[in-house]
């Protein structure tokens, strides 16, 4: 039998370290904040609740007020983790989330700001409006192959980003 063991998995453990404070009364904050931004997705993947046909695909998105509410209550509380736009959603169809990025960007300074997508809607200037209104990562998860992830690797080079700034991850894998 062949394992395949997830390489960003150091890279996740990394970004946890001393990032776990306290409030006033000593209690731990979490480390990660998920946030989920859409209810529905363009895609049906095996392992997401989309791909249930009665599962409801509601086309609705987060109120920009409601981040502002969560980033600005986290900041009182003295959060340094990481905020993951990711959930059972496409991030990138919500076009907000770049204006939702700037203000946790600016209520979390020190925070790692990462946004999980299938890249299907991605291009040059939706990858320059990412890292512009703050995103720390970018982790692409890639589902048709080695000729996509070759796309992303090209995309990512041609953007200019470091190494550390995105994450291309191969899940057409076979189980």
């Amino acid at each position: 039998m062949t394992f395949f063991i997830d390489p960003d998995i150091p890279r996740k453990s990394s970004n946890i370290d001393g990032t776990i404070g306290e409030d006033e009364a000593g209690i731990p904050l979490p480390s990660l904040i998920e946030i989920s931004v859409a209810g529905l997705c363009n895609r049906a993947c095996v392992f997401c609740p989309h791909s249930d046909p009665d599962y409801p695909s509601v086309t609705a998105f987060i109120a920009p007020a409601l981040i502002e509410k969560l980033a600005s209550g986290l900041a009182e509380m003295g959060f340094k983790g990481q905020v993951l736009y990711s959930g059972f959603c496409e991030p990138l169809l919500d076009k907000k989330v770049f204006d939702h990025i700037a203000t946790t960007r600016n209520h979390l300074p020190d925070s790692r700001i990462e946004l999980i997508t299938n890249g299907d809607v991605l291009n040059q200037k939706r990858l320059h409006r990412l890292f512009e209104n703050g995103l720390s990562t970018l982790l692409i998860s890639v589902y048709d192959g080695e000729a996509e992830m070759e796309a992303f690797q090209t995309l990512c080079a041609e953007a200019g980003l470091r190494d550390d700034q995105f994450v291309i991850r191969p899940r057409y894998l076979p189980p």
